[in-house]
Order: structure tokens, then sequence, then C-alpha cells
């Protein structure tokens, strides 16, 4: 009994709850495809088939060749004396462009756990897509910290 109170004192309790998307970006996940299995978005599309599906976004290099997509997504809830706030996902998607405009690669991501057991603050979902570009795609100006 005294090792659960403990536990319950200085750990986090998590409190399932389904996913579902908290940003206004549309969601890609079901549109990226590979040369084997094409889907909307896929080698060969256009930037501007890619705009019309998803939109513009302010993750673009200042070459255009590369941009970045992010959803993002909160599942779950975690509470306790040294934690609070959403299990949080940021599910990314990188394109690399041609000097055509037309894609050469589809890389999807997943940047995640901010209300996980390590973290104590919420973070805005604007700080983990910089973090993701910071360190996954140089390319990308993010603000300096």
């Amino acid at each position: 009994m005294i090792v659960i109170g403990v536990w319950v004192l200085t750990g986090c309790i998590y409190l399932p709850i389904l996913e579902h998307t908290v940003s206004t970006q549309r969601d890609f996940r079901d549109l990226i495809g590979s040369n084997s299995y094409p889907a909307k978005i896929h080698p060969g599309v256009s930037r501007a088939d890619v705009i019309a599906l998803l939109g513009d976004t302010p993750y673009v290099s200042p070459d255009r060749r590369t941009a970045a997509y992010f959803v993002d997504a909160e599942e779950g809830f975690y509470v306790g004396v040294t934690c609070f706030g959403p299990e949080q996902s940021c599910y990314v998607l990188v394109l690399r462009y041609d000097p055509d405009g037309k894609v050469i690669e589809v890389k999807p991501g997943l940047e995640g756990g901010a209300g996980s057991l390590l973290q104590s603050r919420y973070v805005p979902f604007s700080e983990l897509h910089e973090d993701y570009l910071r360190f996954h795609v140089p390319e990308i100006p993010v603000p300096a910290l």
C-alpha cells in the first residue's frame, strides 16, 4: 500500500483517449505513397498538385526544393504530481522537389512524446515542429533559440 501511495505521488497515471488531430493542416497520412504504392502524393507529382491537396506550408527551404508539413495529434492524457498533459504526436511529411518542381522524395515521419513520463510541461506544437526541422531537415530555416 505504501509503494502504491509513493508511486501515485511521484509518478504519472495515463488516461487513454482516442487519437484526434488538433491542427488545421489537412491530414496527409492517407495521401502519401511511393513508386510501388502510388497515392495522391508520390514521386513525380508537381508542387502545384501538392499545394492543391495540402495548401501552403510555412516550412520551405529558401531554394523551394524542400518542404515540410505537420499534422498535430493528441492521444491520451497524463496526470500526476510530476506530469500533466496530453500525449502529443507530430506527424511529419518532408517532400523534396527536383528543379522542375516535381516530387522526388516523400519522407513521412513522427515526432512525439511531449506529454510522456519524462516531460513535465506541455510543449507547444510549434516548438516540436522547429525542433524536428532543426535536427532532421536543416535546410529549412527556423527561428534561432
